[in-house]
């Protein structure tokens, strides 16, 4: 078995958060309706947020 290939983007960063029932429901119900893992929601979310602050500096 060889070693994994290094990726340009490679995901080092770690991070945990903790979510009530209802936060908790509502990534799985997202993750499952994008057909998208919990983690691609999350990441969409900052994005999302990011966009929404650069809009209100212009």
């Amino acid at each position: 078995m060889s070693p994994r290939p290094k990726l340009d983007n490679a995901k080092r960063k770690r991070f945990e958060i903790r979510l009530n029932d209802e936060m908790s429901e509502i990534l799985e119900e997202c993750s499952e309706k994008l057909d998208i893992t919990k983690t691609e929601v999350i990441n969409k979310g900052i994005l999302m947020v990011k966009s929404d602050i650069d809009k209100k500096k212009e």
